[in-house]
């Protein structure tokens, strides 16, 4: 075989093993991009939840204050 031919045959897998290559990276970059579509969405509702709860650990607080004020203890 020939020089050429032979070069040509690497450079022909080489192209081969490149494109398998660039395809897995686009499956691995459409698997991360919907992890991170997810975290964002738990992300926000984690938000929510912490606002919820900040807000009914507030008013429990009012609640106990008013308690104590209401009916004190000797």
């Amino acid at each position: 075989m020939d020089e050429a031919r032979r070069t040509n045959i690497l450079l022909e897998e080489m192209f081969s093993k490149f494109n398998a290559f660039g395809e897995g990276l686009c499956d691995i970059r459409k698997i991360v991009q919907k992890h991170d579509d997810r975290f964002e969405r738990l992300e926000c509702r984690l938000d929510r939840l912490e606002a919820t709860n900040s807000q009914e650990h507030r008013l429990m607080m009012q609640m106990i204050k008013e308690l104590h004020e209401e009916h004190p203890h000797p």
